[in-house]
């Protein structure tokens, strides 16, 4: 037994496990990465890409607790808009801005921010809610154009100097599939919105109008409360285009326009239609009552004289307003209403009517009239037939 031993060799391989465990990572990054790039080019929306894009920023960088914070204009500070490792739903909570924030000093810094240890950090403070989760390192990104940055991406670790030396260009890349996301939603909610609202005064269009009218007619099958429809149309506006040009005829609809809105309750749409038509649709009118009540608001809202060029003017309008009570469409809806506002042209403008089923058929009689004079006229069935008048004691 003598001259027996064990020779032992140990070789410090942490640094290949290391090694290894960020190229998994990295990999596992660039999978990620790729997987929000296909979300985003689909159908996804904002909120369902914040969301995702934070899991994974967590479950990558094997970080405690991560969030997406969205800056606010004004220097308001942050709102946030996905969150995941602190307990309960901290979705649209603000937290502070400033320079002497974390999220603050990343989005004014242009670029990422590392806190190795922030019992030794003298850049800015930490925040409560950091404090009361343990957090004592961190590294943010800003989100979007450096000049305006849509937000902040950030990942937190309870343990110091725990932040991953890929973590910078890793969030970078979340960040920026995310700021190409919200330039794409912003755009085409911009083309959205252009489709749908008028240029001159920002109201909503006859299509959008239309629309919401059908959505209140539906609401109101379910609760037997139904919406009314005010059609408004400007008296001798055409004077004020042909005496003082177009341009101060687009300034008074914009003034006409925010008069109106001021007139309504917040839940009404106001509409442009065309030209100097309006429209006001009001969900959930209890009776005429109520509906001739909204007309004189309406109108009252017109009596104080505007400024345009430089000179005080006196706008006036006629309202012809509709129930939706057996109605079966918007088009029928508006249709009604504007049988109502040729009365109220008819009966010397500056005031509401109240469509009725009589003026209906008055209506429907005078455009089948008319249908039928012109068809005549087209097929020559129309003659005119003289007859000789004769005096007796001259003849």
């Amino acid at each position: 037994e003598a001259g027996r031993g064990v020779i032992s060799v140990s070789v410090d391989i942490s640094a290949r496990r290391e090694a290894e465990q960020a190229l998994a990572r990295h990999a596992q990054g660039q999978e990620e990465i790729a997987n929000l790039g296909r979300l985003a080019l689909g159908t996804a929306s904002l909120e369902e890409l914040f969301d995702h894009a934070v899991a994974v920023a967590s479950r990558v960088l094997s970080a405690e607790c991560a969030w997406l914070v969205e800056h606010l204009p004004d220097d308001g500070g942050f709102v946030v808009r996905a969150a995941v490792g602190w307990p309960g739903e901290r979705r649209g909570e603000h937290i502070a801005g400033g320079v002497r924030s974390m999220s603050g000093y990343a989005a004014r810094s242009r670029g990422p921010v590392v806190v190795e240890d922030w019992r030794e950090e003298r850049r800015f403070l930490r925040s409560s809610k950091l404090l009361a989760r343990g957090v004592r390192s961190s590294v943010a990104v800003p989100i979007g154009d450096p000049d305006s940055p849509f937000g902040v991406l950030a990942v937190h670790y309870p343990q110091p100097g725990a932040v991953p030396s890929e973590s910078v260009p890793f969030l970078d890349a979340l960040a920026n599939v995310l700021a190409a996301a919200v330039r794409s939603r912003n755009a085409q909610e911009m083309i959205r919105h252009q489709a749908l609202h008028d240029g001159l005064t920002g109201l909503p269009n006859r299509t959008l109008f239309f629309d919401r009218v059908a959505h209140a007619l539906a609401e109101s099958d379910r609760d037997r409360q139904p919406p009314a429809v005010f059609f408004l149309d400007l008296d001798r506006f055409k004077l004020v285009n042909d005496s003082l040009g177009h341009e101060a005829g687009d300034e008074l609809l914009r003034l006409v326009a925010a008069r109106l809105a001021g007139a309504i309750r917040p839940g009404d749409t106001l509409a442009r239609l065309d030209g100097d038509e309006f429209a006001v649709l009001c969900k959930r009118l209890p009776s005429e009552v109520s509906a001739i009540h909204v007309a004189n608001q309406l109108l009252a809202a017109l009596e104080r004289p505007v400024q345009l060029d430089g000179e005080n003017r006196v706008v006036s309008a006629s309202i012809g307003v509709a129930l939706g009570a057996g109605a079966s469409s918007a088009a029928d809806l508006l249709r009604d209403a504007d049988s109502a506002l040729y009365k109220a042209k008819m009966a010397g403008r500056a005031r509401a009517e109240l469509f009725d089923k009589e003026m209906h058929a008055r209506v429907l009689g005078r455009v089948r009239t008319e249908s039928a004079l012109r068809a005549a006229l087209a097929n020559e069935d129309l003659y005119v037939h003289y007859q000789p008048l004769v005096d007796r004691k001259s003849t």
